[in-house]
């Protein structure tokens, strides 16, 4: 403002030196000193600085409402973008919790869905207790039949076990008192497990023959002259073919075992059940419409099972073709010795 009026007073300072008497150009200018002129002047000056400053008061308090309403706009704006964040910030909190609460429902429900296909109905085999007692049943009888063979081919009532030393005489009067259907069939002894074992004992002593005779030498044999030579030599051939023999009886007692079994069911009845189970029999169709409801678990425990019967019959083939072997090598052991 003081610049302003400094401005207009140095206007009027020139227009009153210009209004002074020059010369010029040879000509004289008179200058005005009128006091009414400076009078005039004097009042369009202050109303010059009167307009001026009105002007610039207006404007400045234009200016102050202006930057007023820039504030206040940048102010509302403000409160406004603030109320806008806080919303988006409520509204994603409220999506993150919605989306935890839901991933931890979705978790708890896997788990859950997880621990019934595993541990539930669907996660387990089809007639889980009762396959489970008869797994335990068929091995234990495969054990027992395998034992009970062994100490059969000893048994005191076969004419042709190893070491034995039966009379020929009182062998051939028992056979023919013991020979009926039961002894000469093999169905209807060593096949049939309600078979006696004494009609199961005389079918093995007919199916073998008659033993040699066999001579006692007494102390220090045929080097102490307890016997004479053709008695040891008689000795030698009875317990070689004894030996010979004893294959071959080990073979008829094993299938004797597994038809007959022992405290458990026997091995054969086993079988007949995989058969009729997993074979295509009677139970097949059953088991495989279980096997649709199963999970995952359910039929890799199944496939387990099925491995471990596979194994265990496996087992018993095995064993019998080295029986078999055995029998074969000794037929041909004895054609050659001929």
């Amino acid at each position: 403002m003081m610049r302003k009026r400094s401005f207009i007073s140095s206007i009027a300072l020139a227009l009153s030196v210009s209004a002074s008497p020059v010369l010029a150009g040879g000509g004289a200018v008179c200058s005005v000193f009128d006091p009414t002129w400076q009078n005039q002047h004097g009042r369009s000056q202050q109303a010059i600085i009167q307009a001026v400053d009105t002007y610039s008061a207006a404007v400045a308090r234009e200016n102050a409402r202006t930057a007023s309403a820039i504030t206040s706009a940048i102010r509302v704006l403000t409160a406004q973008r603030a109320s806008t964040d806080n919303q988006i910030a409520s509204t994603d909190l409220k999506a993150n919790e919605a989306n935890a609460s839901a991933v931890t429902a979705n978790m708890a429900r896997l788990a859950v869905a997880r621990a019934y296909e595993t541990y539930g109905e669907a996660g387990q085999p089809p007639n889980n207790c009762a396959v489970v007692a008869r797994l335990s049943d068929f091995s234990q009888s495969v054990t027992e039949a395998s034992a009970a063979a062994r100490d059969l081919v000893t048994d005191p009532g076969i004419d042709l076990r190893p070491g034995g030393a039966p009379n020929v005489d009182d062998v051939i009067r028992r056979r023919l008192a013991d020979a009926n259907d039961v002894t000469l069939n093999v169905r209807k002894s060593l096949l049939d497990p309600s078979a006696s074992d004494d009609d199961v004992r005389a079918f093995i002593n007919n199916l073998t023959g008659l033993p040699i005779q066999k001579f006692s030498l007494g102390g220090g044999g045929v080097a102490a002259s307890a016997g004479t030579g053709s008695q040891a030599a008689q000795n030698l051939i009875a317990a070689r073919l004894e030996a010979f023999q004893s294959p071959a009886l080990a073979s008829l007692w094993q299938i004797r075992s597994i038809r007959a079994g022992g405290s458990s069911s026997d091995v054969h009845e086993h079988l007949e059940w995989m058969m009729s189970r997993y074979g295509g029999g009677p139970e097949y169709e059953e088991w495989a419409a279980s096997m649709v409801t199963k999970s995952e678990p359910g039929i890799l425990k199944e496939i387990s099972r099925i491995r471990s019967l596979a194994m265990t019959v496996r087992q018993l083939r095995e064993e019998s073709t080295d029986r078999t072997t055995v029998i074969v090598g000794t037929l041909v052991a004895g054609e050659a010795s001929q």
